[in-house]
């Protein structure tokens, strides 16, 4: 009995701990957005979220709640990457309209077949449905081009039944999945009616393919995300060992049979259906600053440079024919909100424009006990409670960090690192033995290296200690170990009221073995 006491008390610890965790810079004039979505967090035991709200361009909240894994030991931190499902679909219309805006593709387009984009006889050899032949680049980003889920079915959540059908290996690929629907044909002609279909977003990310010749990862990737500094955004993995650096957990209750064919029984947010198969319809992890950061530079209004034109963006937000909640990869509405929800096991998103300048984006690493409208009025009434909204701008964090790190002098206790600065007004240095974990600055928090002696300087935690802060380009590490491999990463900072914004995406681990 004594046993069990103890056991729920210390379950009920960890639930309290996790139910008050709040990471980020604090920012007093928002608080009141603090507790509303610690009370929701509360309210629908959510394992961890994070948050982000931008308003006319500029971010001023970035705060995450609760745990990122499944042992309750890490925080959930703004740095945290999380999948975000379907909003995916509103990055694949971007890149889309990037490529309209540039005369590589009109909405008119034919898809299929010889006078189409995609007419690779893997594909078209299974087509027998000739309506296909007629759908248009419009028609899949409306979700008008003649597939409905509710009626065929939706492949990317039953990979197994899809390589089988096929006679191909597991696991499953885009292209199969894309092959599948083609093969068993249309539930409607194309523009006929609206039915919300993953499959035909796949498609589109093939005709970005098509017409770059680059992957649709490093489309978006080198002409919309890295222009905009944004580097924290990557097409997700399924296993939960090769996840991202900083990437969060993911919790859901639910099993399966794995995806890669072997019978194994495995929790079906790792390994249920294939992540990397999802990409343009649903295969993005980010962090919810970079979302908003991203949500900013497309959002019509002139408070930070757009890369769509005026023309484009209200292209791509113009209702459907036939759906007048629907453009063309995004929900949108009378009062010209825009917005898109996104939801898999283990995962629930949400990105908002508003008309009165808000951008916003929430991700929780669980979808169970809460639904897409009801974080939709939790991100509504959290935005709604501040009264008075601060002049700061965390996006003003570095833009690029330390580069081209090298070691001199190095002996058995002792080594030299020199850096190429990054743009930031300062940097920190931080090192480690090998055999452990990385572990990273956070915002608002500042380190003391004390005297540049290993282990002198503040502990990031796991044996990450600071060595170095300040605007220099060199520091001497003394005080280590003989025949010991190092681990070195510099990030650069900028201060926000005197609190540092660490860049942490594109910093660069660098070894070093000191000598015998």
């Amino acid at each position: 009995m004594k046993k069990i006491a103890l056991t729920s008390i210390l379950f009920l610890s960890i639930q309290f701990a996790l139910l008050n965790a709040q990471t980020g810079i604090y920012v007093e004039e928002l608080k009141s957005a603090d507790e509303m979505i610690s009370d929701f967090m509360k309210s629908h035991d959510l394992p961890g979220g994070t948050f982000a709200i931008a308003k006319d361009g500029r971010l001023m909240y970035a705060r995450a709640f609760g745990y990122a894994d499944h042992l309750y030991q890490e925080l959930t931190q703004p740095y945290h990457l999380f999948r975000i499902a379907s909003v995916s679909k509103s990055i694949t219309s971007i890149a889309i309209m990037k490529l309209m805006q540039e005369k590589k593709l009109k909405l008119s387009d034919l898809v299929f077949g010889p006078e189409g984009i995609i007419n690779d006889s893997y594909f078209t050899e299974v087509i027998k449905d000739e309506r296909i032949y007629k759908i248009t680049i419009r028609q899949l980003l409306e979700h008008t081009a003649g597939w409905d889920k509710d009626i065929s079915g939706d492949p990317p959540f039953f990979p197994l039944e899809v390589t089988q059908a096929l006679g191909e290996q597991n696991p499953v690929t885009d292209s199969a999945l894309i092959k599948y629907l083609l093969k068993n044909g249309l539930d409607f002609s194309p523009g006929k009616r609206y039915a919300y279909s993953n499959v035909g977003f796949l498609i589109l990310g093939r005709i970005i393919e098509k017409e770059t010749g680059q992957s649709y990862e490093d489309y978006v990737k080198d002409n919309i995300l890295y222009p905009l500094n944004i580097y924290d955004m990557h097409i997700g993995k399924t296993l939960v060992e090769d996840k991202q650096e900083r990437e969060a957990e993911y919790f859901s209750p639910y099993y399966d049979f794995s995806c890669y064919g072997d019978n194994s029984w495995v929790p079906r947010q790792y390994g249920g259906w294939h992540v990397e198969a999802m990409n343009a319809h649903g295969g993005w992890i980010a962090t919810a600053r970079d979302l908003v950061r991203l949500l900013v530079a497309v959002d019509g209004f002139d408070t930070k440079p757009d890369i769509l034109t005026d023309d484009t963006v209200r292209i791509m937000t113009t209702p459907s024919s036939k759906n007048s909640g629907y453009a063309k990869g995004w929900f949108v509405n009378t009062l010209n909100n825009w917005w898109h929800t996104g939801s898999l096991d283990g995962t629930r998103s949400l990105w908002v424009r508003t008309n009165h300048g808000f951008a916003w984006a929430a991700i929780i690493n669980s979808r169970e006990g809460v639904t897409e409208l009801e974080l939709d009025d939790l991100m509504w009434g959290a935005v709604k409670s501040g009264s008075v909204w601060p002049d700061h701008d965390f996006f003003k964090a570095p833009t690029y960090n330390a580069s081209e790190i090298i070691f001199s002098k190095v002996r058995k206790k002792s080594v030299n690192i020199e850096w190429k600065k990054g743009n930031g007004e300062k940097r920190l240095v931080i090192m480690n033995e090998v055999k452990r974990a990385d572990q990273y600055p956070k915002d608002g928090e500042s380190y003391n290296p004390r005297n540049g002696r290993f282990k002198s300087g503040d502990n990031l935690g796991s044996g990450n200690y600071i060595v170095y802060n300040g605007n220099g380009e060199r520091v001497t590490v003394t005080n280590l170990k003989p025949k010991t491999s190092y681990r070195v990463r510099v990030y650069e900072y900028n201060e926000i009221n005197n609190k540092p914004l660490y860049l942490l995406s594109d910093s660069k681990s660098v070894t070093v073995r000191t000598k015998k």
